[in-house]
């Protein structure tokens, strides 16, 4: 039998909501610490007041109209990352102007890239490629100030589903405009998720097609326990390292994200990176799997909130 999300009862509960925290000492000893840390939604993000006009429609294609962008193309709407080969007929990341994607967004343009229906995702930019758009916009003053910021990248879209996949760094994903929902699995559901192992294609993703589940085929699925948000401008959610997340753009949105490592989890993926640099190819695998045990240690003890 074939059905969707809702027809599961998997959502167990809402993600925890409070207001920033003051300082990254507290935000580490209730939330962030890397054996125990678990996720929140943190409200009252201060944004600068001009985003309401600058991240509008006009405002965009007046700053940006011509800029060009790498957009990501999904011939079936869902979006996939992890290792390739992708399917090419399935996905396509191409460089266009905002002008154009807009156009695509708005069913302007009578020329699909891959398929008709599919969808477009300005996905993972740099923000240094939007010009000034995002330059007053701050790191968040709760990542620690040893931490190492990995990368920070800017997502825009609409009626996008981003498979449910894993990070092996420490996330803020911070809402700018639009809505985004969110729904998170503790790494105590990975083995009901049936995720790609490291090294295979879109490795760190479900194998699970949420819009419809096959329960003959991934029966344990109905185990997993879902923590749902729906995050609006001013919003940041904290996905801990590990933790599986499914994303939706109901509305067009704008948000940022920021991974960052602590020296702790710096010096695990250090040691991963040397023992598969080092180690045979007909065991990496194994070897792969151990490593992502070993740099969450809330794996070997899981526990849903």
């Amino acid at each position: 039998m074939v059905r969707t999300l809702k027809d599961w009862p998997v959502i167990a509960d809402q993600i925890e909501r409070r207001p920033l925290m003051a300082s990254a000492e507290e935000f580490a000893k209730e939330y962030g610490n890397l054996r125990t840390g678990r996720p929140v939604v943190l409200t009252g993000v201060p944004l600068p007041p001009s985003y309401t006009e600058r991240l509008s429609d006009e405002g965009l294609r007046r700053t940006l109209g011509d800029v060009m962008l790498p957009v990501m193309v999904a011939a079936e709407g869902q979006f996939a990352t992890g290792t390739g080969p992708w399917d090419p007929k399935k996905f396509r990341i191409v460089e266009m102007t905002l002008s154009e994607y807009f156009d695509r967004l708005q069913g302007k343009r009578p020329d699909p890239i891959l398929a008709e229906g599919e969808r477009c995702y300005i996905y993972q930019c740099p923000p240094n490629k939007l010009g000034t758009l995002l330059e007053d916009l701050p790191l968040s003053h709760l990542i620690p100030a040893e931490a190492n910021v990995v990368n920070r990248y800017t997502w825009m879209g609409e009626g996008t589903i981003t498979v449910a996949h894993y990070d092996t760094e420490e996330n803020f994903l911070l809402q700018l405009r639009g809505k985004k929902r969110v729904l998170l699995f503790s790494p105590a559901d990975h083995d009901n998720l049936y995720f790609n192992r490291n090294g295979t294609v879109h490795d760190r993703h479900t194998r699970v097609d949420f819009t419809k589940v096959d329960d003959e085929q991934f029966p344990n699925f109905r185990k997993a326990r879902a923590y749902e948000t729906v995050l609006e401008p001013g919003e940041m959610l904290y996905i801990p390292i590990c933790w599986l997340h499914h994303i939706e753009t109901p509305t067009f949105g704008i948000s940022v994200n920021t991974w960052w490592m602590t020296p702790e989890l710096l010096k695990i993926h250090y040691a991963f990176d040397t023992l598969c640099g080092e180690i045979d190819k007909g065991v990496r695998p194994e070897v792969q799997r151990m490593c992502l045990q070993v740099m969450q240690d809330r794996i070997f003890n899981p526990v849903n909130p």
